[in-house]
């Protein structure tokens, strides 16, 4: 065999071991990147992000955008520490929303980045986060912008609707006004006045136009859009610009309602004042004082058509009340136009040209219908009034020249205008009585009318003109000639024979009179009978029985023929009237047939003081004796009044004088004849003590008085009377005077006195100071007849206007002083004894009072009357006799004051209060501070153990003596407040409030609060941690200083990072390793596993600090190697590194069991050997080859 190792084999072992070497080093470099690319792996921890600007900016985003469309990034870019090396990597995040996001739901959502789960955040890191606002709608959707607009409408709109009928004001001083159709179709009405366009008006709802200038402003009206509204103008005065002043087009329909005076004018002559188009109507009522002067241009109208449209035309006018003026001049109509209806119902309408160069017409229209008012159509060399058809059933209408159509009344009969004078009735511009119609109809010939003033007793608003008329349009009524039978029936007469005028004498049986010729006349003639000029009721045939005394005429109406009439007169008949020739009284005529008997009246007639005595007729000069029957006549003459003059005889009477208690002296009677004046005779009775002062009717006086020997007449009127005059007697008079008599005030007047008549001395008004009156005296000394005061006499003299004297008497006082403590609490003092005008100690005081010093004595108890000393000498208290006079003691009260003390007060300060003794004091306000504590009040002790005092309390008596100053204490009270837990955004747990004194430590109540994913890590007292911090449990005092404040903490919290470490970092099989892990979940079971086989190794509980420990042993299954073993709790996760060393073959049917007795397996890893096996089978393949052909050789 030939041996094969050569030296050539020797030099390919020799380079296949160095090969083998370097292969080795290699593989062994490569085990160390794999190392350490694991660890890298396993602790990438972001310690910050970069964020460019804006990416991560708040937005608003419109309802219905889905989270893909927020356009949320999906990577941010972090810088990333691990094994103490910082990189920069683009992390990849997903995003959760607070709350669940949902995009049709209106609110904010907080969106935050959770970075992918090989990456955890650094403990101070924050993840990024973005708000979301999901808007009601989009800004700029213009469907949304109309949906609001419409809800926003419909408020206003049924806001509006509650005010129905509320006016919508505007002043037509700040702009025109443009009332039409509403654009929005929401509303009926829009009202545009400049930029502004007021909607939500309705056809029922009324526009008011008024004016804040009250100057004319060029602005207008315009009425358009075919519109039924309610127009108020309420003191508008407009003249526009260019155009109608006030127009009213397109079909609408404009109520104008007038309040107060209203102007309108356009501008320029082919424009209206009001203009109503062809089709469009304006009805006028009064608001109020309603007055409105409308002016056309020279070719238009003042209210209806204009020459710039429809040809002139009008729309229809209605005019219910108010005042009218209007007023236009050259060519065309002043009212109306062309095709107009003008009905007209009340007020006052004048029309007025307004230019005496050119013709105008007054009113214009198809048909005007008149039913009430007062009416003034000025037609200037034209026509007043042209139309086709006017109806007139009522009020005053004038016109001043020609009218044209056909003028009718509602029952169709032709009318015409009658001029009635009222001057008797009414002045001026007056209102005509619908009632008083008749009055003025009675002047008119109109008997042959049907139910002629039947349609005027309701007409309204009918005036006087300037001339105190009124003009009645009235059917056409002439007085027709008529044939009436001759009343002896002796022949008959044809029309042309028959006089004017039949005088036939009265019969005293009736008489028929009748119609000679009815054939005459048509068979629907009308017959009417009148009496003296007035319709006989019923009369309506051609014949009549005539039974009274009068003037009879027959009037015939047949269509449009004038008939001719006759009048009968009943005659012979005169009549006597009698006249009372000076008397008084009231006496009917008496009517004499001539040739029959005729008794008079009896007489009615009186005259004072005479007696009547017949009837004289002056042309006979007979005298026809009271209820005489006259044979004779005293006329001939048909319808003559024949007077009888009364006749009238003078009374005769005597007077008779009566002494009336005279006791002296006699008169006889005395003969007088009425309306003969004659003096008295002169009085010769006597009464003792009294004057005679005339005579009279009356004993008493009480009737007609005369002097003595006074010229009289008349002193009755009854003939033969006998009148007595009584004597009057005046008793005489003296007067009484009162003399004071040393007084030293008062006065009196002298008492008048009467003889016979007992009277009352007047009460005497004298006064002596410090004396009593007494009495009267006719003595100044009292040695005279005395009186009593006010004492009842009479007769003091005899002697007429004597003065009698009566003297004053008096007596000086005695009085007492009485001594009053006047609330004093000791002591006590008697009465002193006292005379006027002698001087006297009073008394020492002996009074006392507590907390009072005495002062003095008073007249009045509040020392407001005389003052007077202890002891000092006085006179003269009282002037009243026997009066007691008090004397009050007047006492002081005590000064003191209080001295206010802080009291461990740490701010403010006070002033001492004075007091006074028994007055009441509001304790001044506590001016004090105390940091943390609140003031109860004030005590009298520093501890609060004397008398307590509220702040400001009214007090009084806080001392007894004079001048001591009171110290009070402030009295504290430590505030108290509580500690509100606040979990911030915990979504577990619950903690009620802490009550807290100031100034007492306590310790915080331990967290009860949870929150999934974060570890609590204290209090603080702002929710973004900005504030004070507090442990959990710390021990904390004063965190406020208010009393009863809420003061919150809010729980912080920090995302967990749990992570684990080993007892070892190499191990061999079957070793016991133990496991140690923080920041867990509190008490949540962490699942450990060991990678990368993997392989469950066992389970351990967090404990509530959310630490968690295992103990296990290496699995003998595990290939040797590195690897990672990783804790999971569900939540987080966190890993570490672990190299395996084999020690035996791996047997990875061995059980082995870790510390918690949780079976696991055994095995190796060994993805790290695989290169160095393939190395060795290459260069074992090598060596085979190289072998091979060394063979070969």
């Amino acid at each position: 065999m030939k041996k094969f190792y050569t030296r050539e084999l020797h030099r390919l072992s020799i380079g296949l071991l160095i090969i083998l070497t370097l292969l080795f080093a290699f593989l062994l470099n490569t085990a160390v990147q794999a190392e350490e690319q694991e660890l890298l792996k396993a602790k990438q921890v972001i310690y910050t992000f970069d964020i460019p600007d804006g990416s991560l900016d708040d937005r608003d985003v419109a309802l219905g955008t889905s989270q893909e469309q927020l356009d949320l990034p999906s990577s941010l870019i972090a810088r990333v520490k691990n094994a103490e090396k910082e990189q920069k990597f683009e992390v990849p995040v997903t995003w959760t929303a607070h709350p669940q996001y949902d995009r049709d739901a209106p609110g904010e959502y907080r969106f935050t980045a959770i970075p992918a789960e090989e990456y955890t955040l650094a403990d101070h890191l924050t993840p990024p986060g973005v708000t979301v606002t999901v808007n009601e709608a989009e800004v700029d959707d213009p469907k949304a912008v109309d949906e609001r607009e419409d809800v926003r409408f419909k408020e206003e709109k049924s806001e509006d609707r509650s005010r129905s009928n509320q006016p919508f004001s505007f002043d037509i001083a700040s702009g025109s006004v443009v009332i039409e159709p509403d654009t929005t179709g929401q509303s009926d009405i829009q009202v545009t006045q400049g930029s502004t366009v007021t909607r939500g008006i309705d056809s029922s709802d009324t526009i008011e136009l008024y004016s804040t200038s009250g100057a004319t402003v060029n602005h207008f009206v315009m009425v358009k859009g075919g519109i039924e509204t309610n127009v108020a103008a309420n003191g508008i005065n407009i003249k526009s610009p260019s155009g109608d002043g006030f127009s009213i087009t397109e079909n609408s329909t404009v109520t104008l309602t007038l309040v107060g005076n209203n102007y309108v004018q356009p501008s320029g002559s082919y424009y209206a004042g009001i203009l109503v188009r062809v089709g469009s109507s304006l009805t006028i009522e009064d608001g109020g004082n309603g007055f409105i002067e409308a002016r056309g241009g020279n070719y238009s109208a003042a209210i209806g058509g204009a020459s710039s449209y429809d040809g002139t035309g009008s729309g229809d006018i209605t005019i219910n009340s108010g005042t009218i003026n209007c007023y236009a001049g050259k060519w065309n109509a002043i009212l109306g136009g062309d095709d107009a209806n003008i009905t007209i119902n009340g007020g006052k309408v004048n029309i007025t040209n307004t230019n005496s160069n050119f013709d105008k017409k007054g009113i214009s229209a198809d048909t005007l219908v008149l039913n009430g008012g007062t009416v003034s159509a000025d037609g200037y060399r034209n026509r007043s009034i042209e139309c086709s058809k006017a109806i007139i059933n009522g009020g005053s209408l004038y016109v001043n020249s020609s009218i044209s159509g056909t003028f009718i009344n509602s029952a169709g009969l032709p009318v015409s205008q009658n001029r009635i004078d009222a001057s008797s009735v009414y002045g001026p511009n007056e209102m005509v009585k619908a009632g008083e119609l008749d009055v003025l109809m009675a002047r008119l010939h109109t008997a042959q009318v049907p139910n002629a003033y039947s349609n005027l007793y309701g007409v309204r608003d009918v005036y006087t003109d300037s001339s105190a008329s009124v003009y009645l349009w009235l059917p056409r009524v002439n007085m027709p000639l008529t044939d009436i039978e001759d009343p002896s029936s002796v022949k008959d007469y044809d029309n042309s024979g028959l006089p004017e005028r039949i005088t036939a004498k009265y019969l005293s049986t009736p008489v028929t009179l009748k119609l000679l010729n009815p054939d005459d006349y048509s068979s629907s003639a009308v017959y009417q009978w009148q009496l003296n000029g007035k319709d006989i009721e019923g009369a309506t045939a051609q014949t009549l029985e005539a039974k009274d005394i009068g003037t009879y005429t027959l009037n015939i109406t047949d269509g449009g023929s004038v008939s001719s009439y006759r009048q009968i007169i009943f005659s012979a008949v005169y009549t006597l009237a009698f006249d009372s020739n000076g008397g008084k009284g009231v006496m009917p005529d008496q009517t004499k047939n001539y040739g029959e008997e005729l008794p008079l009246n009896p007489n009615e007639y009186t005259k004072t003081g005479y007696t009547f005595s017949g009837w004289k007729e002056l042309k006979s000069g007979a005298v026809y004796p009271d209820k005489a029957t006259l044979t004779e006549d005293f006329t001939v003459i048909d319808g003559e009044v024949v007077k009888l003059y009364a006749q009238w005889r003078a009374n005769n009477y005597n007077v008779k004088f009566d002494g009336n208690t005279a006791d002296g002296g006699i008169m006889a009677d005395q003969a007088m004849t009425y309306d003969e004046a004659a003096s008295l005779e002169r009085n010769s009775y006597t009464k003792t003590g009294y004057t005679f002062t005339g005579w009279n009717t009356q004993a008493d006086g009480s009737g007609t008085a005369y002097g003595d020997g006074e010229e009289v007449k008349n002193l009755t009127t009854v003939d033969g009377e006998t009148v007595p005059l009584y004597a009057q007697w005046r008793a005489n008079k003296y007067s009484i005077q009162f003399d004071g008599n040393t007084a030293d005030g008062g006065s009196m007047a002298d008492q008048t006195m009467t003889y016979d008549e007992a009277a009352s001395l007047a009460s005497n008004s004298y006064t002596k100071t410090g004396y009593t009156f007494t009495g009267w005296n006719t003595q100044g000394d009292g040695s005279g007849t005395a009186y009593g005061d006010g004492e009842e006499v009479k007769n003091l003299t005899t002697v007429d206007g004597e003065v009698v004297k009566l003297y004053a008497q008096w007596r000086a006082n005695k009085y007492s002083v009485q001594f009053d403590g006047n609330t004093a609490d000791g002591g006590s003092m008697a009465d002193q004894a006292m005379t006027y005008d002698a001087a006297a100690s009073l008394a020492s005081n002996s009074y006392t009072k507590t907390g009072y010093t005495f002062t003095g004595w008073n007249t009045q108890a509040d020392g407001s009357g005389t003052a007077y000393g202890d002891g000092e000498e006085v006179k003269n208290l009282t002037t009243v006799d026997g009066e007691t006079v008090p004397l009050y003691a007047q006492w002081r009260a005590n000064k003191y004051s209080i001295q206010f003390d802080g009291n461990t007060a740490d701010g403010g300060s006070m002033t001492d209060q004075a007091m006074t003794y028994d007055t009441a004091v509001n304790l001044t306000a506590n001016g004090y501070t105390k940091t943390g504590y609140t003031f109860t009040g004030w005590n009298t002790q520093a501890n609060g153990g004397g008398t307590a005092y509220t702040d400001g309390e009214n007090v009084k008596n806080l001392t007894t003596a004079d001048g001591e100053t009171v110290p009070l204490y402030a009295q504290w009270r430590a505030n108290k407040y509580s500690i509100q837990f606040e979990g911030n955004t915990a979504d577990g747990g619950s903690m009620a409030d802490q009550a807290m004194t100031y100034d007492e430590a306590a310790s915080l109540e331990r967290n009860s609060y949870t929150k999934t994913g974060y570890t609590f890590t204290g209090w603080n007292t702002q929710a973004d941690g900005g504030g004070t911090a507090y442990g959990d449990g710390e021990e904390v005092k004063n965190l406020t200083i208010v009393d009863g404040e809420v003061v919150k903490l809010y729980a912080q919290w920090r995302l967990r990072t749990p992570s684990i470490v080993t007892s070892q970092s190499i191990g061999k099989h079957g070793d016991t390793i133990t496991l140690t892990g923080e920041d867990f979940e509190p008490n949540a079971e962490v699942i450990f596993t060991l990678h990368s086989m993997p392989k469950e190794i066992g389970k351990a509980p967090a404990d509530t600090d959310g630490k968690v420990t295992l103990t296990f042993q290496v699995p003998f299954d595990t290939e040797e190697g590195d690897h990672q073993l990783r804790a999971d709790n569900g939540i987080h996760s966190a890993q570490t590194g672990l190299k395996v060393l084999k020690t035996a073959k791996a047997d990875s049917e061995k059980i082995d069991n870790n510390t918690n007795g949780t079976p696991v397996g055994t095995g190796i890893q060994s993805h790290g050997y695989i290169p160095l096996v393939l190395v060795l089978v290459l260069c074992g393949i090598t060596f085979g080859v190289l072998l091979r052909r060394n063979k070969l050789k």
